[in-house]
């Protein structure tokens, strides 16, 4: 089950808690109850509090001056986990500065 559930303005972001602790396995549970409540399949993220507060973190740099790239869509196939990982150690180093 989830408690404190929450949602953000007209986001579609959904703030809650909850014990289970694989990503995955509540990104299912979730899909799955949208598609069955509603009719519709809507990809789904989720998101700890620990990566909350990354965001956080990249939300100040850019109020600092700085920029944020991100991804509207899923990352091309043509770049490999490896290179992608690559990039998100280097962002969150001068994030992180």
């Amino acid at each position: 089950g989830y408690k404190n559930v929450a949602t953000y303005i007209q986001s579609g972001n959904v703030f809650f808690e909850t014990r289970a602790t694989k990503n995955e396995t509540l990104v299912k549970r979730i899909e799955k109850g949208i598609l069955e409540a509603l009719g519709f399949e809507v990809e789904t993220m989720v998101r700890t509090i620990d990566e909350l507060k990354e965001i956080e973190n990249a939300v100040k740099a850019a109020d600092r001056g700085g920029y944020i790239p991100c991804f509207d869509h899923s990352v091309p196939p043509i770049i490999s986990y490896e290179d992608y990982k690559a990039y998100l150690d280097i962002l969150g180093n001068m994030l992180n500065d």
